[in-house]
Parts: structure tokens; C-alpha cells; sequence
């Protein structure tokens, strides 16, 4: 009877085992694929130089979408050529912390499949007036 119950108990034991190796491995699995179509992007984003290549500077568009604010920016295209973007203004953090010359550009940052992107506008310092 003691062997019975110890090969019962021996036999319990690898196949808890077992279930645990198999349901760790389909998580890593799942996990690892979720990670490939989780896409941070980062690119230059332009505006239409409103003053004389002299007096260059950045200018962001913001307009309204029904009721709910845009900003309007343009990106380089695959092709070479600049697309214009729009993004809702409530969903841009903007950091005003690039130093004069530094090229402004929009961010997207997604930590997981599950978690909602993060997007980022670095746009040149004191662009935001208190």
C-alpha cells in the first residue's frame, strides 16, 4: 500500500510539473508574440515655414476636429514626400525642451499589446507661452 501511495504521489508530482513547463511555455509564447506587434515609433515632424528661410522657425497647427482639438503636422513620407498628420491634442504630452536647431519630432511609445501608446511631442523650448 506505502508503495502504491508513494508512486501515486510521485506520479502527481511530474504531472503538476509537466502542467506547469507546458502553461509557462504557452505564456512565453503568447507574450513573445504580442511583443512583435508592439511598434514604438519615433519620427521628424515639419511645419510650413511661415517667415524667410533667415527667421526659420517651428510652427505646430491645431485645429478642431468637431469638438475635440487637433494638432497638424507633417512627417516625410516613404516615398520623400511630406504627409500631413493629425493626432488629438488629448492624447499629446508635449515636452518644450529642444534647444534651438534641434529637429522636432513626435514619439509613440507602447510598452505592451494590452497597455494604450503613449504619445510624445518634442517640440523647441519656450514654444509654450505661460
Amino acid at each position: 500500500m506505502e508503495a502504491y501511495l508513494s508512486k501515486a504521489i510521485t506520479c502527481f508530482i511530474e504531472l503538476c510539473f509537466t502542467a506547469i513547463l507546458v502553461v509557462g511555455t504557452i505564456i512565453l509564447l503568447i507574450v513573445g508574440v504580442y511583443r512583435l506587434n508592439v511598434k514604438n515609433e519615433r519620427f521628424d515632424i515639419y511645419s510650413i515655414n511661415m517667415s524667410s528661410p533667415e527667421e526659420s522657425m517651428f510652427v505646430l497647427g491645431i485645429g478642431m476636429q468637431g469638438e475635440k482639438a487637433h494638432y497638424a503636422m507633417f512627417k516625410i513620407g516613404e516615398d520623400g514626400g511630406k504627409e500631413m498628420f493629425t493626432v488629438k491634442a488629448s492624447e499629446v504630452v508635449l515636452y518644450d525642451q529642444l534647444e534651438e536647431g534641434e529637429q522636432p519630432y513626435f514619439e509613440v511609445v507602447k510598452d505592451s499589446p494590452i497597455s494604450k501608446a503613449v504619445k510624445k511631442l518634442y517640440i523647441p523650448k519656450n514654444f509654450i507661452v505661460e
